[in-house]
């Protein structure tokens, strides 16, 4: 049972109650019934009104050794009528008020974070993203309530990387406030790369602290990933290459000198995280 692994890591099982009460905070009283967590006898279960939410993880890879880092959290949702995260998160913003995104998107890390950490080796991070929605409707101290969270999971935040939407990075001064309140809370810390250069990193100073999340596809048709990655490195910043779903992408990205990849090509996302050495890539 996934709670008998937990004492087993010394992982203190989950105030439920005061976990939902935190992540409904913003909500009137009278609808926070419609949202939940609940402990399975593999793990947790999120509830958002008739859709039951649960997590699935993706390796990140070093490709130099094979040996996966940590992983990305996905939600996957299912009921009467399953939907996609993206449209179970565009279900939340279509509402007229904010605090039910906010609800949603600390739901979902919440939830994540309890099914990763009893399984994870002690030196794995878990990828987490947040909504373009939650950043814009909470004002400042970013990362604070989420802190509290893992607190109460017996979880460090160091062990947990936050990934920023791209729309920040066009906002030189909300990025920086965003990064900083994240990073000052002990929080791992990922930009998401737009097909726009890097002069948007220029003046910030987190040099040795993020990494940068490239999605190929997105490159300029003149850019290079290996100039890119180059240019990430001078800055100190490590990169993740994403989104390498095939054999071709596998080879084009592993003589780049990323520090790190992820997608389909060296696993699928799955409800257990994979653990230690891969052996070699794809497998």
């Amino acid at each position: 049972m996934r709670q008998a692994l937990a004492v087993a890591v010394a992982y203190p099982a989950a105030p439920i109650g005061q976990l939902v009460t935190i992540i409904t905070a913003r909500l009137p009283s009278h609808t926070r019934s419609g949202i939940g967590l609940s402990a399975r006898h593999d793990g947790y279960e999120g509830r958002f009104h008739r859709l039951t939410l649960a997590s699935v993880f993706q390796p990140i890879v070093a490709p130099a050794t094979g040996q996966t880092m940590g992983h990305e959290g996905f939600v996957r949702c299912g009921g009467d009528r399953p939907l996609s995260p993206w449209s179970l998160f565009s279900l939340a913003a279509s509402n007229a008020d904010p605090d039910w995104l906010v609800a949603l998107d600390r739901l979902c890390r919440t939830l994540h974070a309890a099914n990763y950490f009893p399984d994870a080796a002690p030196r794995q991070r878990l990828f987490l993203s947040v909504q373009a929605g939650l950043v814009a409707a909470v004002a400042r101290d970013h990362g604070e309530v989420f802190a509290g969270i893992l607190r109460l999971l017996g979880i460090a935040t160091e062990r947990v990387v936050i990934q920023l939407p791209g729309c920040l990075n066009h906002d030189a001064e909300r990025l920086r406030a965003v990064a900083e309140s994240f990073l000052a809370r002990g929080f791992g810390l990922a930009f998401n790369y737009l097909g726009c250069g890097l002069d948007w990193l220029r003046n910030l100073d987190f040099a040795g602290q993020v990494l940068l999340k490239i999605n190929p596809a997105q490159l300029p048709t003149d850019g290079s990933l290996n100039h890119l990655i180059d240019a990430c490195h001078r800055r100190r910043i490590s990169t993740v290459v994403k989104r390498v779903e095939t054999a071709e992408d596998r080879a084009r990205v592993l003589g780049t000198g990323t520090d790190f990849v992820q997608g389909f090509a060296f696993g699928e996302p799955s409800a257990r995280p994979a653990l230690g050495q891969l052996g070699q890539p794809g497998c």
